[in-house]
């Protein structure tokens, strides 16, 4: 019997790092008999689905009112005490019911004995538009216990909201290598420095092809650029008219032939091309965090990192790091870069980064967020 509901408008295949998150975080509980699945009915999440043979799966159309209410009725007919949401993510596109979903648990709980307990797990509150954030309070209130990957945000909201808000860990959604890097060159061969992550707004796009564009002016020939990552399927109306803007950049930093932009990739392809990424440059418009899954793809590959300074939490993993570079603004990037560039010193820094593996497993998270629910 479905003991758990796990409600997530994203899923892998989508184009964006929660639902990357949410599918890890799926193939992680070790029994989904108690656990049925409710997301996005777009055709990259339903490949997907298909692909791994997921059964306990329920496809909705969209996030309006009327799903909120099948939601709802779900519930009572099929005795569902338990609910779990994922929150947000570009899969919920623009509608805005999924935030009064725990407030009617609420009113559901008034009328009945069985009693149904909501659990959020935020993300990227603080980068939420002032509309979304606004209907994103409901959530936050009517919920009935919630976590958070980002340590800010943690100690913003438990201020607040006090013991129902707990802080949680996020995993890489590459798998961690098990083996040696190969790290043999041919002496011709541009040192790459790469992008990993879906290219929307927030990700600091913009700031990092500046950068490129004056690494190349400063150093031209040395390095090649990549964009591993591609522009979200099926939200075009949530991202209209980025895509031409980055490439209207690209063509005025004169990289119009040198960057070259993935798309998305199976999880096997792109394991392959983050392993021939020698610098991985992430200038995160609000700083380096623990839930930021695109860096712990380039830990767990043994990727050198050069990226935006952290939150407390980060520094303070990362403070010693051999190869992670936190950096304050664009000029010392560039400085880690070359650093980094000076004799190879990328290739033993990132091996450096394979001890933190520990810190980002998926099974200790699952069974954590289980926990919540005495599952």
């Amino acid at each position: 019997m479905t003991q758990v509901l796990y409600i997530t408008g994203s899923f892998p295949r989508l184009g964006d790092g929660i639902g990357d998150a949410a599918g890890k975080l799926y193939e992680a509980i070790p029994d989904k008999t108690k656990i049925e699945l409710a997301t996005t009915d777009i055709d990259s999440i339903r490949e997907y689905i298909r692909e791994q043979k997921y059964e306990n799966v329920t496809l909705v159309p969209n996030w309006k009112l009327a799903t909120i209410n099948k939601i709802i009725k779900k519930i009572k007919k099929e005795h569902i005490n338990k609910i779990l949401i994922e929150y947000a993510g570009n899969g919920y596109k623009k509608d805005l019911a999924i935030s009064f979903l725990p407030f009617r648990i609420r009113l559901h709980n008034l009328f009945t004995k069985e009693k149904v307990e909501c659990h959020l797990r935020l993300h990227e509150f603080s980068m939420c538009r002032t509309a979304r954030k606004i209907f994103t309070y409901p959530l936050v209130w009517f919920c009935h216990h919630m976590d958070t990957p980002s340590y800010v945000e943690y100690k913003v909201l438990s201020a607040k909201y006090g013991k129902k808000v707990n802080k949680s860990a996020i995993g890489s959604n590459i798998r961690w290598r098990t083996n040696k890097k190969d790290v043999h060159r041919e002496p011709t061969e541009k040192i790459r420095l790469a992008f990993f992550g879906g290219i929307y707004p927030g990700k600091g796009i913009e700031k990092l092809i500046t950068m490129w564009g004056q690494i190349e002016r400063e150093c031209p020939g040395i390095y090649e650029y990549q964009l591993l990552g591609g522009y979200p399927k099926g939200l075009t109306n949530v991202f209209d008219g980025y895509q031409s803007q980055i490439q209207k950049l690209i063509e005025e930093e004169g990289l119009k032939d040198k960057i070259t932009v993935s798309g998305f990739l199976p999880e096997s392809e792109i394991e392959k091309r983050l392993d021939k990424v020698d610098i991985a440059v992430l200038p995160y418009e609000d700083g380096l965090t623990l839930r930021r899954g695109s860096f712990l793809a380039f830990l767990a590959r043994n990727v050198a990192v050069v990226t935006s300074d952290g939150d407390e939490e980060a520094t303070q993993l990362f403070k010693d790091a051999e190869g992670v570079q936190m950096c304050r603004n664009s000029e010392e990037m560039i400085t880690a870069i070359k650093k980094y560039s000076q004799n190879n010193a990328y290739i033993q820094a990132g091996m450096d980064n394979a001890k933190f593996q520990k810190n980002f497993e998926w099974e200790k998270i699952a069974v954590n967020v289980l926990n919540c629910f005495q599952v």
